[in-house]
Parts: C-alpha cells; sequence; structure tokens
C-alpha cells in the first residue's frame, strides 16, 4: 500500500495525469483531486459528490438514458413505500465494529446465502453514512482509505416475489441495465489493483488505460455554506433512503450549476432521490421517453443552500419527510439493484478485498393475471363457485379458460410422473 507522507513516482504521475483533465474544471479549494496516498482524506461524512465533465459519452448516454432501464420507452413510476416498509422489516444488526474490507468479508456470507433475498447494507459510524454496493459510490469509497470502524447493518427483502411484480421486474432490459452500470462508472474509473509499484489502472472511461490512482472529490472540514461551487457539473450519489428508518438506496443525480440560481438535477438511476424533482408523471407513467429532450429539475438540501458541496451533501440520504414527490421508483427498478450489488462484488474481487462471490441471479417474473385459486377452481370444476363468492364478472370464466388453453397452464396440484 502507498505510505501516507512519501511521494512516490505514481503520485507524481497522477498529478501530471489529472492536471491536464482537470483543467477543463474551475474548481476552487472545495474539492482536492488527490491518489490514494491521501487516504482517509477523502469524503468527510461518506458523502460521495465528484465533478464530471458532461461531454463524455457515458455522461451523455446516462443522461440520455432519464434513469430508464425497461424494454419500453415509457416506464412506469411507483411508490417507495412497499419497498421501504419491505427492506426495514428484515433488519440484521451484526455484533462489533469492523474494518471497510472486514465488513464487505462479514457480509459476503448473507449475500452467498440470501442471494435475490438481499437488498443491501449499510456502514455505519456517528454521521458517516455508507452503501458500500452503490455502483455510483464504491470507487471514491474505495480510495477513501477509510481507518475508522463501522457497525455493519443488513437489509432483506422481506417478500421479493410480490415487489418483484409491483415494480416490474419483468419489464428490465438487461442489456440496458448494464450499460447503465458500466456508465455510472467511466467518469471515476475503476482500479485494477493497488500496489507500491507503479501499475496499470483501467479507468473503463472510454476504453483508455492511466497510470493514475481514481479521480475523486474530497470536501474540506473548513469550507463555509456560503462557499460557492465552481465546477459546474457534478455526479452525487444518493446512499440511503430514510423516514425515520434508514435503508439503502442506489440513486445517483447529475446535478447542474447555474451561476445565480443554484443547482438543479437530472435522475440518472431507475432510483430517483425524492429532494430532486422528478419529470412529470401522466397516469402512473413518466412523460417523458428516451427520446424527448433532457430535463433538470430543482434540488432541495434542506437549511443549506443548494450552490454549496456542504448543501449538497444532504442528497446522500433520501428524506422521505420533506420530498418533492414519493413515486421514485421506475419501473424494473430491482433488477437494477442486483446488477449493482453483483458490480461491486466483482471490483471488491478486483481489488483483493475478497477472493469470490456468488453473483445475484435476479428472478424471472412471470406476470400471471389469475390468481393460483382461480387456476385451481377452473380445474376442480369449482370456478362458478369462486366467481361467485369474489363477486367477479361472469366474463371471467371466459377470460380464465382462454388463459389457461392458450398458454398450456398445467393444474396446479396435478402431479408430474
Amino acid at each position: 500500500m502507498f505510505t501516507p507522507n512519501k511521494t512516490t513516482l505514481l503520485d507524481n504521475m497522477f498529478k501530471t495525469e489529472t492536471a491536464e483533465y482537470l483543467s477543463q474544471f474551475p474548481i476552487d479549494k472545495e474539492i482536492t483531486i488527490t491518489s490514494s496516498a491521501a487516504g482517509s482524506e477523502y469524503t468527510e461524512g461518506g458523502h460521495v459528490i465528484y465533478p464530471i465533465d458532461v461531454k463524455l459519452k457515458s455522461v451523455v448516454d446516462l443522461l440520455h438514458f432519464k434513469s430508464f432501464c425497461t424494454k419500453n420507452d415509457h416506464p412506469k413510476l411507483h411508490h417507495y413505500e412497499k419497498l421501504f416498509n419491505s427492506v426495514t422489516s428484515t433488519i440484521l444488526t451484526m455484533d462489533g465494529t469492523h474494518t471497510y474490507k472486514e465488513a464487505i468479508n462479514k457480509i459476503l456470507p448473507f449475500i452467498n446465502k440470501a442471494g435475490s433475498n438481499f437488498y443491501g447494507a449499510i456502514l455505519r459510524k456517528d454521521s458517516v453514512i455508507i452503501n458500500p454496493f452503490s455502483v455510483a459510490a464504491i470507487i471514491p469509497h474505495l480510495d477513501a482509505n477509510y481507518q475508522e470502524k463501522f457497525n455493519i447493518i443488513l437489509y432483506f427483502y422481506k417478500d421479493r416475489k410480490e415487489l418483484d411484480k409491483y415494480y416490474e421486474t419483468i419489464e428490465s432490459d438487461s442489456d440496458l441495465v448494464n450499460i447503465m452500470i458500466e456508465n455510472m462508472l467511466k467518469p471515476i474509473g475503476t482500479p485494477v489493483s493497488y500496489s507500491s509499484k507503479v501499475t496499470a489502472i483501467e479507468t473503463l472511461s472510454e476504453g483508455k488505460f492511466k497510470i493514475t490512482q481514481s479521480i475523486k472529490a474530497h470536501i474540506d472540514d473548513n469550507f463555509s455554506a456560503s462557499s460557492a461551487i465552481k465546477s459546474e457539473n457534478y455526479i452525487v450519489a444518493h446512499q440511503a433512503v430514510t423516514r425515520g428508518v434508514l435503508a439503502p438506496f442506489y440513486g445517483a443525480t447529475i446535478l447542474s450549476k447555474e451561476p445565480t440560481s443554484g443547482s438543479s438535477g437530472a435522475h440518472i438511476t431507475p432510483m430517483l432521490c425524492a429532494n430532486v424533482s422528478s419529470p412529470a408523471t401522466s397516469a402512473g407513467k413518466l412523460t417523458p421517453t428516451k427520446n424527448s429532450p433532457i430535463s433538470f429539475g430543482s434540488v432541495c438540501t434542506g437549511s443549506q443552500p443548494n450552490s454549496t458541496l456542504k448543501g449538497l451533501t444532504a442528497l446522500t440520504q433520501c428524506n422521505m419527510l420533506s420530498p418533492y414527490n414519493r413515486n421514485t421508483i421506475v419501473a424494473g427498478a430491482l433488477a437494477y439493484v442486483d446488477a449493482s450489488i453483483n458490480k461491486c462484488l466483482e471490483i471488491y474481487k478486483k481489488v483483493g478485498y475478497i477472493t469470490d462471490y456468488t453473483p445475484i441471479t435476479t428472478p424471472t417474473v412471470v406476470d400471471t393475471p389469475f390468481p393460483p385459486e382461480a387456476i385451481q377452481a377452473y380445474y376442480e370444476n369449482e370456478l362458478a363457485d369462486y366467481i361467485t363468492s369474489n363477486d367477479l364478472p361472469l366474463e371471467y370464466f371466459n377470460e380464465i379458460e382462454n388463459y389457461i388453453t392458450t398458454n398450456n397452464i398445467a393444474n396446479p396440484n396435478q402431479r408430474s410422473e
């Protein structure tokens, strides 16, 4: 590992390589670019906010997709409450405190065991809140080289099957989900390894290689609420959602800073921050499509100005007690959560935090229009009684018969030989 107070060849190369890149951002002291040698200097409070070049193809694509990860261009937008209530009903707090690396290894057996029923984790020390499986935050967290020990809080779906139906996991486009995940990493890069020797770092940004540590933003302890943001465009990771109780969240927003009017934001993941206004909806669907113009919404940072980094750190947690909107889960979002966790596990293995892992497999959900009880009643010649007792229209009989014969639905009680 790097020695904090020693300037290495890699440090010098890092400064040279990044100076040209950073020259396009008018950054003042609120943002400090460092190598991993600086370690714990990064991310006061676990916040992840970093400057971006909006001309990068990966960033343009993120804006173009507008948080959509579905096969259709006009996805539904769902209320967050079902998901929040499910994952906060099955919270597990592990004993003891652990370093960041130790925590990942403590969590891993639960992921391998729970599979798609694993929703996420929070690492917490006092006011520091970290989601170690948010693809929007993982590289800055690795670069931070935290020295603290954290409490580990684990979250599981209580009823994944029902949530997959409600949040329309079947509508997710796996190729698009993976593109969104990869594009999220490209502005900051993915390290292949950490070493005291000069090591190639695969940045994933437009397929290039750099001999650097990943670029990261440092929020200085000393900047004041009146200190204006100088860089015009940022990505902020929304790592948690809170409504009295805390839960992981997998959101990210591109923020645009206007000289006089503060910040505005555009969602770039299918989990929308409730404190950044979302596009208008119509009949429960997002009004914009993939081909509609990019729009930036209002940003609420509570009592702090949204024109300062200190104010924007409030967006680390989505505050559901003061939301612009509560319909914040785009159809297909749970597939994105699975993919984010898998990509983070892949990176943890790549940097040597873990030796192996079992990827989460997103459940294949079949949208069945009729409950099993109705299908069983059909096969037992009791459908008329079922229709009467449930006050259903007579057309129900023909509809279920057509569904069963067209799709070759088997008798649920029939045993296979």
